[in-house]
Parts: C-alpha cells; sequence; structure tokens
C-alpha cells in the first residue's frame, strides 16, 4: 500500500473517533466529502497533525471563535474552512 493510502486510513480512522460527538460529526463529514482526495501528500500529513488538536480547540476554530496552535499549510486550511462553509447547512446537530 503506498504512503498516501495509508495516511488516508489514518485520518479517517482518527477523525471518526474523536472525544466529542460534536466533533464526530463535524470532522467525519470532512471525510465523508471526499476531500481526502483532494488533497496533496503534504495537506494529508498536516491534516494528520490537525488530528493531534484538542477536540474544543479543533470545534472553535471551525465555529470561527477559536484559533489552532500547531502551523498548517494554509491551502490545507482554506479547502476545510471552503468545505464548511458549502455545507454549513448539514453541520448543524
Amino acid at each position: 500500500m503506498e504512503k498516501q493510502e495509508i495516511l488516508k486510513r489514518q485520518i479517517i480512522y482518527r477523525a471518526k473517533n474523536r472525544g466529542t460527538k460534536e466533533n464526530d460529526i463535524l470532522i467525519g463529514s470532512l471525510i465523508d466529502s471526499g476531500i481526502l482526495n483532494n488533497l496533496t501528500f503534504e495537506e494529508l500529513e498536516d491534516f494528520l497533525e490537525l488530528l493531534d488538536e484538542n477536540d474544543l480547540d479543533i470545534y472553535n476554530y471551525f465555529l470561527n471563535i477559536g484559533n489552532l496552535s500547531g502551523s498548517y499549510r494554509s491551502s490545507l486550511l482554506k479547502k476545510l474552512k471552503k468545505y464548511r462553509k458549502l455545507n454549513e447547512t448539514s453541520w448543524k446537530y
């Protein structure tokens, strides 16, 4: 199996098994959208690193009320934020 596919599998598992139900839905919906197929290898590495962040920090970041402590490629964050804006209604619990 190639490295990119291994990264995707790790991301899928960690994205759907978060510490909070809100983040399971929030990050899981990103995965379900097929966004992983539109990310570069470097962005996938960043995504995996992003999943090391505290659940509350991730949640607040995507709701535009907080920041993340890591330094991630802006291209990854832009793609994730763009997805959130396009699918805002599906993020209601």
